[in-house]
This record gives structure tokens, C-alpha cells and sequence, in this order.
């Protein structure tokens, strides 16, 4: 128990705490059931045999407690007490990464991220993960999670394309629905009448794990407090009413504040979830992104990688180390360099009498000149001793707009005299 110091009178300092507190609140503030604060305080730490330490409780705490609990139940109260009388369940894990908790039920936590970052794709493979247990280093605790997947922001078209990429992950066929998954378009649902329905869905479907992609759609001004905190509180007690999960998915800001959730609305978020994921995509020619905790309650999980290859399909990582940043830099521009060149080579393959024509069309030469200069041409492009011949000319793909019309004129010449282009 905590000591108090013996030298200082403890009536006398009781006294003048309450006295304070009469004269600012008033009297009346201070009575239950009739008896003044002033003589409870006096029972129930009996200061008469103060020995410099709090007593324990005794029958008139019991019964004020008692009273209270009564009083709160009688007025529909009482889910708000904590009491290890009443001790509560216990949070239970949905979803581990690496062996740490990750998702709870009865709680909120957030998917965080730029554009074109990935934030879809790691939404599948968390979908996928609840719905058969175990995904790389994503595991489900429980088996048969329901999982309710709504959107705000695209078609029905769309997210048949998700629906069908969480199929493809599972290896289940296409456009077959699953009976524990079950996806809702609020996109052109009023606002105001978004929260009930978002209700109604978890109730009737009773979910298990709720994934709101696009939680900006329910609110007018993201920005706005007022509204935010309302979101906030009803996402709070959706997930505790009906035991579930719920993960929100938002973009993060531009600008310096990149990586911060985007408005008010997803400051509180990050305020109030158990779980932030971080997804980052450091270079927009990268096939992945690096999901990492950015807040979680508990003791962080090790970053993983999540993209897709070059089939189109969806990879997950937990070898960070492989991805490293300049590496896949230097490897994208290498890359991006060799489809360049592909791309050049390419729309360099022009007909070659389409070529010759040009030159004798600019130069002002006739039709007769190019069958003379087809006849050289055939015999040149055999001699393989030259450095430069015409074959070579046409081969590395160089255009004829490249050439000054005087060049041009030259080259006719040469052709004519059956000699190299130099």
C-alpha cells in the first residue's frame, strides 16, 4: 500500500480536501444515500487509528460498490464497468504474421497507403488468410472465419476482379462464389445511410472479419472531426457489439506527410487501431511493396513483401533482405533500358523498299534510279568485307529523317555508283 507521511495530520488534510471541495461544488454534491462524503471518507479509511498506510475496504465500500453495480445494471450500464467479479472475455487473435498478433476481434486497425501501392493485393492475401488458415506467414486462428469484404469506391465489375483474385490465390475456380465470403458495393449508397447498412451487413452475415476498403467513403468531408469521430466510435462499436474484426483500408497524404493516413479521419484511425499496416512502395517501377507495422499494441512483426510477378500473380515475402532497394533499382533500369532498345528495334523494322523509296522521294530521283539501286543493293548486302555496307544502313534501324537532305542526296550518288555508305 502506499505510505503516507506520518508527520502531516491526516484529518486535518482530509478535512481541508473536502472542505475545498464543499465549497467549490457544494454540499449537496457530496451525499449518498443520505450520509455525507465527509463521515464515508472518515469509515472507510478510519482515520481515527491511522497507522500511515490505506486500510482495506470494509463493509461500506462493499456496499457502495454494491449500489453502484445495482444502480448501473437497473439502468442498462452496467457493460460499461470493468470488474474482475464480472471478469470479460478475452480478446481472441485472428490473424498472426510471423507468430505475432496481428488482428484481434473487437478491435479496428488500419491498411495504410500511397496509390498503386499494393494495398489491393495485400487486402487479398489477408482476405485469403482468413478464409483457409494459413497464407506463408499469415495465419488464421480460427477455422471458418466468415469474411465480409465492402467497398466504397469501385464497380461491381471491380471487385468481381478481386473476388475472383482471392479465388485464384486459394486455387479455387473462377467466379465461383464461396459461401464464407461474401462481398458488398456501397459506392452509390447515400451517406448518410452508409453506417446502418455497413450494420445490417455484419449482423445478417454475422462476420467474422470485416475488410472496408475505401473508409472514406463514408464520410463527406475527410477532414472534418466531427464526422470522423462519429466513424470512429461506430467502427469502435460495431467491433465490439459483434465480436468481429474490422480493417480499413485508406491512401496516405502527398506531399512531405506521405506517410501519414490521409485526413482527420485518418488520423483518428491511426489513433485508434490496434494495427497499422504500413505499405510502401519505394520506386513506381517496382513489382512490390514492404508491409510493415507501423503501430500495433503488441510486439511488431517483421517486415514482408508483397507485389505480383511477372505472370500477374500475387507473391508474398518474409525475405526483405532479397528486395533491397538500390538492387531492384539498378535491376528496373537495366530493364527499362533492354525494353527501350526492344521498342526501338522494333519500330525500326520498316520495309526496306519503303526505305530506299524515301531516299530517292526527298532527293528527287526517279523510279528508274531505285530499280538500279535494288540490283546494287541485293549484290552489296552479300558482301559481308565491308564495314558499312547499305545492308548494314538499313539493319540498324536508322531513319531516314535522321540524314540531312544533302546526305541524302550523297547516299543516292554512292548508291548510284555502286559504292559503300559511309
Amino acid at each position: 500500500m502506499k505510505q503516507i507521511n506520518n508527520d502531516l495530520h491526516f484529518e486535518e488534510f482530509t478535512n481541508n480536501i473536502v472542505t475545498t471541495a464543499f465549497t467549490q461544488l457544494g454540499e449537496e454534491r457530496f451525499s449518498v444515500h443520505g450520509e455525507s462524503v465527509g463521515r464515508i471518507v472518515k469509515k472507510v479509511l478510519n482515520f481515527d487509528n491511522f497507522n500511515g498506510s490505506c486500510d482495506e475496504p470494509d463493509d461500506v465500500d462493499k456496499t457502495i460498490t454494491a449500489d453502484f453495480k445495482k444502480e448501473m445494471e437497473t439502468m442498462g450500464l452496467s457493460k460499461y464497468i470493468v470488474d474482475f467479479d464480472m471478469p470479460s472475455e478475452p480478446q481472441k487473435a485472428l490473424i498472426k504474421i510471423n507468430g505475432v498478433t496481428a488482428v484481434r476481434r473487437r478491435n479496428i486497425s488500419t491498411i495504410k497507403g500511397d496509390m498503386k501501392s499494393f494495398k489491393s493485393t495485400f487486402t487479398s492475401i489477408l482476405i485469403d488468410a482468413a478464409l483457409v488458415e494459413k497464407f506463408d506467414c499469415m495465419e488464421c486462428e480460427e477455422e471458418k472465419c466468415r469474411v465480409l469484404y465492402v467497398d466504397t469506391e469501385q464497380d461491381a465489375s471491380d471487385i468481381e476482379k478481386i473476388m475472383n483474385h482471392v479465388n485464384k490465390l486459394k486455387g479455387w475456380d473462377e467466379n465461383i462464389c464461396n459461401p464464407r465470403f461474401v462481398s458488398m458495393k456501397l459506392r452509390d449508397a447515400d451517406i448518410e445511410d452508409k453506417l446502418n447498412k455497413l450494420e445490417y451487413f455484419i449482423r445478417s452475415f454475422k462476420a467474422d472479419f470485416v475488410v472496408i476498403d475505401g473508409i472514406r467513403g463514408f464520410t463527406y468531408d475527410i477532414n472534418n472531426s466531427s464526422e470522423a469521430t462519429k466513424i470512429i466510435n461506430f467502427l469502435i462499436y460495431l467491433a465490439d457489439t459483434y465480436n468481429c474484426a474490422l480493417i480499413n483500408v485508406i491512401h496516405t497524404n502527398k506531399g512531405k506527410n506521405r506517410h501519414e493516413a490521409r485526413g482527420h479521419l485518418g488520423t483518428e484511425l491511426m489513433n485508434y487501431s490496434e494495427t497499422v499496416f504500413d505499405i510502401v512502395r519505394k520506386d513506381s517501377r517496382q513489382n512490390f511493396s514492404v508491409v510493415s507495422s507501423d503501430i500495433l499494441r503488441g510486439r511488431p512483426f517483421e517486415p514482408f513483401v508483397v507485389g505480383i510477378d511477372e505472370d500477374g500473380h500475387s507473391f508474398i515475402d518474409s525475405d526483405v533482405k532479397k528486395y533491397d532497394h538500390k538492387d531492384i533499382k539498378r535491376k528496373a533500369e537495366k530493364a527499362e533500358k533492354a525494353k527501350k532498345e526492344a521498342m526501338d528495334k522494333e519500330k525500326a523494322k520498316v520495309d526496306t523498299r519503303q526505305i530506299i523509296r524515301e531516299i530517292f522521294k526527298e532527293s528527287g530521283e526517279t523510279e528508274m534510279l531505285l530499280k538500279d539501286f535494288l540490283q546494287i543493293y541485293k549484290k552489296k548486302s552479300n558482301d559481308k568485307s565491308h564495314k558499312r555496307t547499305i545492308s548494314d544502313f538499313i539493319a540498324k534501324g536508322d531513319t531516314i529523317s535522321s540524314y540531312k537532305l544533302s546526305e541524302r542526296k550523297t547516299m543516292v550518288t554512292l548508291i548510284k555508283n555502286g559504292q559503300n555508305l559511309v
